[in-house]
């Protein structure tokens, strides 16, 4: 299935989330990952579940013909257009050409099983089988469901192998008519439990024909933060080829930081990495980003970024909203191979109050393609800058101090204030955007003092002991 994609795609204008945040990007530094569960899969067979869509259309139900559970497939209203119920024993690029299967020596002359159904009058189900050898397709069947069955209905159709043996088989069922173009109609659906196929003497065995096997894909993900790892293949082994992982260390050698990548999975699909503030949806296989409600009005998005790769072009891109119109749009291409993580910046500049905004990263066309991030912030405006991200940049030692203390910033320093407890400047300078700063304290009593320091993020008061 295709998954490279166009930026014109990604930033078509799509409802928010509810999630309302106050200024400060949740994770900014990406020293919080979790697992997520995106779905259930019945193992050994890829899906729709994994193409993104906003509802699950593969589900296990607990309504069996044998054993404790049955699949179901339905067609489902997503954001753009109806979407079909699949599942593959196997891989297929776009429906056309099939590849992966199960080894499978037998001719095999029948699939039988059992079903219900609920499918409208103008459409159809189907279960699709292909046989191969050496790669070469021996024979292809498709067997079509219609209508309504409310009870568990025995169903044995005829495939017709001749006298050829096969050595893999691709099979798989889909809740519309896979050859008609067609997305299919919402709410058909199709469920089927207890298969088998049949043939003169004994039958290879294909796995989990009675669907009680279920898996979940789970990722591990960056808190509050989406990635494209959604739409993974969830039997890729590898995970050093999902999209999105956590590396370290992180700016200033430190936590983590997060990875995107384009790779390519075991299926032949290429999937590029894509890190977003907001959920992540699929329109005919693009990736689609939702914004994210949001109240707070910044003047600068800043972070690090590290371009290990050359060869292709990543980009990040922030748009802001007011009441569902842009105010704001603007991205940053990065181009040129970096040796480490290098800061940057972009203006904000907009009239309107914000409500929402949409914020992401795309890593690139090409396979091998990787981008790193860090520290990933919105600020000035209405917007302080968070203790723990100045912290992180801001450096004073030693504290307590006895005759100086040295200031280290990863960011230019414009100035620092030293006040006594009851408001009294003690000391001040303009430093003209040096990295490093030592304050001289010898002519000063022992105590308590406020250091106010200013950089190119911002502005924090810390605390100073003299002793």
């Amino acid at each position: 299935m295709k998954k490279s994609i166009l930026i014109l795609a990604l930033i078509l204008g799509l409802p928010f989330a509810s999630n309302s945040q106050n200024g400060y990007l949740p994770n900014s530094e990406f020293d919080n990952w979790s697992q997520v569960n995106h779905y259930e899969f019945p193992n050994h067979y890829a899906g729709s579940n994994y193409t993104g869509h906003s509802v699950a259309n593969i589900t296990k139900s607990t309504d069996s013909q044998n054993g404790t559970y049955s699949l179901k497939l339905e067609t489902v209203a997503t954001s753009f257009s109806p979407y079909f119920g699949f599942f593959l024993l196997g891989t297929t690029q776009n429906g056309v050409t099939f590849n992966g299967g199960s080894p499978f020596t037998t001719v095999v002359d029948g699939i039988s099983g059992y079903y219900k159904s609920d499918i409208a009058a103008n459409d159809s189900a189907a279960i699709i089988v292909i046989l191969k050898n050496s790669g070469a397709v021996v024979s292809q069947d498709v067997v079509y469901f219609k209508g309504t069955h409310s009870a568990w209905t025995p169903f044995n159709f005829a495939i017709n192998t001749g006298a050829s043996v096969p050595d893999t088989i691709i099979w798989g069922a889909v809740s519309a008519d896979p050859f008609s173009g067609a997305m299919g109609v919402v709410g058909s659906w199709l469920m089927l439990d207890n298969i088998s196929f049949t043939a003169s003497g004994s039958v290879d065995p294909v796995p989990n024909l009675d669907f009680e096997d279920w898996l979940y894909h789970a990722t591990d993900e960056p808190s509050s933060w989406y990635s494209s790892n959604l739409f993974s293949n969830p039997l890729e082994t590898n995970t050093s080829e999902l999209p999105c992982q956590e590396i370290t260390p992180g700016v200033n050698g430190t936590g983590s930081a997060v990875m995107i990548k384009t790779v390519r999975n075991s299926d032949g699909d290429t999937l590029p990495g894509l890190l977003s503030y907001g959920e992540i949806e699929v329109d005919d296989y693009d990736p689609i980003i939702h914004g994210q409600s949001y109240f707070g009005s910044p003047t600068l998005l800043s972070g690090y970024f590290n371009k290990p790769t050359t060869g292709d072009d990543s980009e990040m891109l922030i748009e802001i909203f007011e009441n569902g119109a842009s105010i704001f749009n603007q991205s940053e291409i990065i181009s040129n191979a970096t040796m480490g993580f290098t800061y940057f910046e972009i203006p904000l500049s907009y009239s309107g109050t914000p409500d929402s905004i949409r914020l992401f990263a795309y890593s690139g066309d090409n396979p091998g393609t990787e981008l790193h991030l860090d520290s990933i912030n919105l600020s000035g405006g209405n917007l302080a800058v968070p203790e723990f991200l100045f912290e992180k940049n801001v450096q004073v030692y030693p504290n307590p101090a006895s005759n100086y203390i040295e200031i280290q910033s990863a960011l230019p320093l414009v100035q620092f204030e030293l006040f006594s407890l009851d408001g009294k400047l003690i000391k001040s300078n303009t430093l003209g955007s040096t990295l490093t700063y030592r304050i001289d304290l010898s002519d000063l009593d022992k105590g308590n003092y406020l250091l106010r320091i200013q950089n190119s993020q911002g502005i924090q008061t810390k605390q100073l002991v003299l002793k």
